[in-house]
């Protein structure tokens, strides 16, 4: 950061030279106005008191469509969920260490055929019977606690499950987007999604940073490299917001590359946006869409499947 006024200028090398004008070198900065870099720098961190709760709600809908020739079906299903988390305290290098509960779970899948399940675990107990086995799978899920790690830059650094998590949601085919969150990969990945990470650096508008990621997926390993860019206050909102957009990459890592058919074409998008609330010390909001598109050669035509994804995670400090 540099001085840019007469004021800073007359008092650099005296503010090297003795302690004593370090006041002055301050009183310099503060009367002269900022430069341009210096009003757009922005540090950005997590800063949450320990015995904070936040109300955490994920909100993911999934569309898969296959199509052959002309014949198209299409599998969708909604799921979303409401979570608290606790901070039980706050180490030495900005560290939260936390405690996770869901407070509700719900769903809606529609099948190839047009049939639909809805679920909310908000509503009535008696559940329709076709969810009923989906209601008893929640219910011991709303008795989880979890414990998360999270750097000061929204990184989930570690998760702590009760032993009997895997086992809780049975193999229901409806669960399958809850089954995915609650491994410890899963959980992982969907956070670090929802929450993005955080320059390690003061940024500038239009600064950019990286990071790069190995995923453990059903297919295999997939390297992901993230490239956020800091698009400074946002000016849609009703309150002071930050805003991040990030892009990401995947590929599979040179050493575990299979050997595919030359004929395949796969394409795929991920990006999405952060809405960080600085002075508060927490993400307010993130969006990020997921589009995955894959063609194989079948008979004289192709099979198209095309995936799309949406999440949206909302943040809130709850009210005591």
């Amino acid at each position: 950061m540099s001085l840019s006024c007469p004021l800073r200028s007359a008092v650099t090398t005296l503010g090297h030279a003795r302690p004593i004008f370090g006041l002055a070198l301050v009183l310099a900065v503060s009367l002269c106005p900022p430069s341009p870099a210096q009003a757009a720098e922005a540090q950005l961190r997590w800063q949450l008191a320990p015995g904070t709760d936040l109300q955490i709600q994920l909100a993911q809908t999934s569309k898969t469509e296959t199509a052959i020739g002309d014949r198209v079906t299409a599998v969708a299903i909604d799921t979303g969920l409401d979570m608290q988390w606790h901070v039980e305290r706050v180490d030495a290098e900005g560290t939260l260490h936390l405690t996770q509960v869901f407070t509700r779970l719900w769903l809606r899948s529609i099948s190839p055929d047009g049939k639909a399940v809805t679920f909310d675990s908000a509503q009535a107990p008696d559940a329709a019977p076709e969810t009923r086995a989906i209601a008893d799978a929640v219910r011991a899920l709303l008795k989880l606690k979890i414990s998360l790690s999270l750097s000061n830059r929204g990184e989930i650094l570690d998760v702590r499950r009760p032993p009997d998590t895997d086992s809780l949601l049975g193999d229901l085919p409806a669960l399958a987007g809850w089954k995915s969150l609650l491994t410890r990969e899963g959980m992982r990945r969907t956070l670090h999604q929802a929450l993005g990470t955080l320059p390690e650096n003061p940024v500038d508008v239009g600064g950019t940073w990286t990071i790069v990621r190995q995923m453990e997926l059903p297919l295999g390993p997939i390297e992901a490299t993230d490239t956020y860019t800091y698009e400074g206050p946002s000016t849609d909102s009703q309150r002071p917001l930050e805003r991040i957009r990030v892009a990401t990459q995947m590929k599979l890592p040179d050493a575990a590359k299979p050997p595919r058919p030359p004929e395949r074409v796969e394409r795929q998008r991920l990006e999405g946006i952060y809405l960080f609330d600085a002075a508060a010390g927490f993400l307010a909001e993130s969006r990020m869409t997921q589009t995955l598109v894959s063609e194989v050669p079948y008979g004289d035509g192709t099979i198209r499947v095309t995936t799309s994804n949406s999440l949206v995670t909302k943040l809130t400090k709850a009210s005591r």
